[in-house]
């Protein structure tokens, strides 16, 4: 059995980072059932702030870059502006591909299914592994986090989506009292989709009026795609296994935007598994710097989602100071690359 660091099953955004923040260090194995590159549905909005968390340059697969973003809610609008770009779009089949090909470089890379773990090993199609870290970067039916029984927050988002071949040339993000809906306008597309926690909205009638409101024509051709959003019941780490990204439940769940999250997540994991594999720190120090960098600004936004959908127009423009403040923020990167805290 081929023995490894850290064994990182799941090779999207949350895995791939991991695997580049520790690969330089460690020997580390990434295990992805899927080849790549391969369609993702997402609205592929990535906050510009990656880039400074992220030793990768971007440029070759931004879509567009953008300074405004504009706020809906009925016939009403909010168009928010800063000095700079604080988002990009991109097609996630070569955000992530890139991703993959970074940590090719000081990683290895295999494709192959997961189908059990254990104590210290993880077994594929092909073989077992041992590592003396796994992770479960899997996504949204991790296999690592029910074998492990880490719970899952229990809060579910269910989305609607197309893409279609139309120039538009700004973000919208339309606010219901059940969700929201979006359009993240591409090089030559643009996604337009729509969103709600599970049982209690109807993204469909969301994605609908959408298309009516903004004289987007149909029919077209529609993806449906279900992930966790934080909440208070999930767990992260036990034993030498943690979680990251989508298996984690880190998506916001005010936006339901999950790429800087899951990304910043891999940032104090890699950084909690380095002292834990240089005998500094326990593993469950993980929880302590997600405690610190990360759970506040979730917390946050969940305890806001209630008053915020019921009232959206009113939290936006009694809430633009800080919209404009967050958007241009790293939640304390700084610290956790220099190993404050």
């Amino acid at each position: 059995m081929e023995k490894y660091d850290v064994i990182v099953v799941g090779g999207g955004p949350a895995g791939s980072s991991l695997a580049i923040f520790l690969g330089k260090k460690w020997r580390v194995l990434l295990l992805e059932k899927e080849k790549f590159p391969r369609y993702k549905v997402c609205a592929g909005g990535v906050p510009a702030c990656i880039e400074e968390i992220l030793p990768i340059d971007f440029s070759s697969i931004k879509e567009r870059e953008f300074k405004t973003l504009t706020f809906g809610w009925r016939r009403k609008r909010i168009r928010l502006e800063w000095d700079f770009p604080v988002i990009f779009t991109v097609k996630r089949e070569k955000f992530d591909n890139l991703l993959l090909e970074r940590a090719k470089e000081n990683c290895e890379v295999r494709f192959e299914k997961v189908i059990d773990a254990g104590d210290g090993w993880v077994m594929t199609e092909k073989g077992m592994y041992e590592g003396k870290v796994i992770v479960g970067a899997d996504g949204t039916g991790s296999l690592i986090r029910r074998v492990f029984g880490l719970s899952s927050s229990g809060r579910w988002v269910k989305t609607i989506e197309a893409e279609i071949p139309e120039r538009r040339d700004e973000i919208l993000m339309e606010f219901f009292h059940t969700g929201y809906a979006w359009i993240f306008p591409k090089s030559d597309t643009v996604a337009v989709g729509a969103g709600g926690l599970a049982g209690l909205s109807s993204p469909k009638k969301m994605f609908e009026f959408l298309l009516e409101k903004e004289k987007i024509p149909g029919p077209l051709k529609v993806y449906h795609w279900a992930y966790p959003v934080f909440g208070e019941k999930a767990e992260w780490v036990k034993g030498n296994v943690l979680v990251v990204g989508d298996a984690g439940s880190f998506a916001n769940p005010l936006s339901g935007a999950g790429i800087y999250s899951g990304i910043f997540s891999s940032l104090l994991a890699s950084r909690a598994i380095d002292l834990y594999l240089q005998g500094e720190k326990p593993l469950h120090y993980y929880s302590s710097l997600l405690e610190k960098f990360l759970l506040p600004d979730l917390r946050a936004a969940l305890h806001l989602s209630k008053p915020f959908y019921f009232s959206p127009w009113i939290s936006v423009a009694l809430g633009r100071k800080r919209i404009l403040k967050y958007w241009g923020k790293v939640n304390g990167y700084r610290k956790v690359l220099g190993g404050g805290g």
